[in-house]
């Protein structure tokens, strides 16, 4: 085999390598965001329906987190933990 034969095959195995470990990354990045989405989209149908009896939820990262990931049993959770604090 020639020498650029060579080169191109272990730039070519590098560039396999690198893709690799930034696509993981990026692939949790997406879920995460996703999941945070979700956890919004639950955390403001809480708000709208637990107005009714005074229920809400405060946005940030941990609430709009455990919300996407856990759903509506985070949601309970989240109520239950400011109930027990108040």
């Amino acid at each position: 085999m020639s020498t650029g034969l060579w080169v191109i095959l272990v730039i070519g195995i590098i560039a396999i390598i690198l893709l690799q470990a930034f696509i993981k990354p990026a692939v949790l990045i997406v879920k995460l965001v996703v999941k945070s989405g979700i956890g919004i989209a639950l955390i403001v149908i809480f708000n709208f329906l637990g107005g009714i009896a005074s229920l809400a939820l405060p946005f940030n990262p941990a609430t709009v987190l455990i919300a996407g990931f856990l759903g509506i049993p985070g949601l309970m959770l989240l109520t239950y933990l400011q109930y027990i604090l108040q």
